[in-house]
């Protein structure tokens, strides 16, 4: 499984980073646009990171490539999340300052979303 975490920001997320890597999964943590697209492009990617900051370039990636699950680090309210969100599909909000249990939770709903998607058992893919 490999994650994209889009972010100025690297050092204040070690939590969630470390959290990432502690299941030993592949974060690549970028915060040059440019990158971002050339990675979604070319990449087996499971899921983008990025923060609220970012929601607009993350709305036109999602709109380009819309089978990658996104997540989206951000302090507003369930509310305010689901309005600013509505219609783009996040799987999930992650706490402005994460820890690696946020990463973890994050994590394990990715895997039931994975699960979902998955062939079932003794049928071909």
């Amino acid at each position: 499984m490999t994650l994209i975490l889009f972010t100025e920001n690297a050092e204040t997320l070690a939590p969630l980073i470390d959290g990432i890597t502690d299941r030993n999964l592949e974060i690549s943590v970028v915060s040059d646009e440019t990158e971002l697209l050339r990675l979604v492009a070319t990449a087996a990617v499971e899921a983008v990171i990025a923060e609220d900051s970012h929601l607009e370039l993350l709305k036109s990636v999602i709109r380009r490539y819309p089978l990658i699950n996104y997540a989206l680090i951000s302090s507003k309210t369930a509310e305010e999340f689901h309005t600013i969100t509505e219609g783009y599909g996040f799987f999930t909000q992650i706490p402005a300052s994460p820890t690696r249990e946020d990463a973890q939770a994050m994590l394990d709903k990715l895997e039931k979303i994975s699960s979902l998607s998955a062939p079932p058992q003794g049928v071909a893919s």
